[in-house]
């Protein structure tokens, strides 16, 4: 390869056509992630180095904004574990974070290099400034992700080698929808002050084939809500639901539904001012409730975590319901099955917790 500048009238070899070694390929697609995109449309915003998992790390774990996960291995054609030995880590990777609860996920990616803060705050600070991020809907498609084990594995190389490709063509056929295997050259040159990035990508073609199309978001309702949680659980479980819905109309701090195209929510939400409405719980059509801790602290008094702490203390009323002291003090995002309401002394114990979570909201908000 030889290069030159409109104002050179030579051609002349470029300083360097390589990595000094895979710390620099890592370091460069954490500073973009955007360059691990395989779908245009929903691009990686956030990408984490050094995650911990499976008594390793993972390179590079990115995050895009509707929810998609992708693990990252980068190898350079010098180093021998590019023919085998990485796709065995990739899928030890992948194996290790499914069926992860989506908060434990999240700490993990607190635990790795270039994150400061929450992953999701990261994502929304990467967005346009006139377009909101929906974080329940967000988190949500990040929990179906990691429990169905839907992830990208990506190998970041400087050069696909023929025994790559067959690697590739193989797990594509041999692997489910959920799970999509590619390997991405980036070959670079640098000439002084210039650096080029040549992106080439083998394997998105082929998952996209087997793919299904992506269903459309949906608006859900009460109605929808219900029929969708009696799928999936018993009777006296959609009762459940539908008391909370009516408390929540009850209220006056709901419900309101998320859009996701194949699993909804019904949030509990209240709001401080003119800002958006901070949640409280909410009930998934998966059958489970998610307690806020997260977005309840940006509601005094319960900001304080003396407060967080005592509503779990009421909580505990519950048998089995495992809400932990971190939970409440590093507000997180526990959640339980919806069955452990089922008794009406346990309802009635949730129930009159929240009843006092409003109740101290709104007598705060008066002060």
């Amino acid at each position: 390869m030889l290069i030159r500048t409109t104002t050179d009238r030579e051609w002349r070899a470029p300083e360097s056509t390589d990595y000094q070694n895979e710390d620099e390929l890592e370091r460069l697609l954490a500073e973009t992630p955007t360059l691990l995109a395989l779908d245009p449309q929903d691009p990686p915003l956030v990408a984490v180095r050094q995650v911990p998992a499976a008594g390793g790390a993972v390179d590079l774990v990115a995050l895009s904004r509707d929810g998609s996960i992708s693990v990252v291995e980068c190898k350079l054609r010098r180093n021998p574990e590019i023919r085998r030995q990485v796709v065995g880590q990739l899928l030890a990777y992948a194996s290790w974070f499914w069926q992860m609860p989506v908060d434990d996920f999240l700490g993990a990616l607190r635990s790795g290099i270039g994150l400061d803060g929450d992953p999701v705050d990261a994502i929304e600070a990467r967005l346009p400034e006139d377009e909101e991020l929906d974080r329940d809907a967000l988190r949500a498609r990040l929990a179906a992700n990691l429990q169905t084990g839907r992830f990208t594995l990506v190998l970041a190389v400087d050069d696909i080698t023929d025994e790559l490709r067959r690697i590739v063509r193989y797990l594509d056929a041999k692997t489910s929808g959920d799970v999509k295997f590619v390997a991405v050259e980036f070959s670079y040159v640098r000439a002084s002050d210039v650096e080029v990035l040549v992106p080439t990508t083998y394997g998105a073609e082929l998952a996209e084939r087997r793919r299904p199309a992506r269903p459309e978001r949906r608006e859900w309702d009460e109605e929808s809500i219900l029929a969708e949680l009696a799928r999936v659980v018993e009777d006296p479980e959609v009762a459940t639901a539908q008391t909370l819905i009516e408390w929540m109309r009850g209220h006056d701090v709901g419900p309101y539904f998320g859009a996701g195209a194949t699993r909804g929510d019904t949030y509990a939400r209240m709001r401080v001012g003119g800002e958006r409405p901070m949640a409280l719980f909410a009930v998934m059509t998966w059958g489970k409730i998610e307690l806020h801790f997260e977005e309840l602290q940006q509601l005094p008094p319960f900001d304080q975590a003396a407060k967080r702490l005592e509503l779990r203390e009421r909580l505990l009323a519950i048998p089995d319901i495992g809400i932990l002291e971190r939970h409440a003090v590093e507000a997180t995002w526990p959640s339980f099955p919806l069955r452990l309401l089922r008794s009406p002394e346990h309802l009635e114990a949730f129930v009159v917790a929240f009843d006092w979570v409003v109740s101290s909201i709104r007598a705060t908000r008066a002060e």
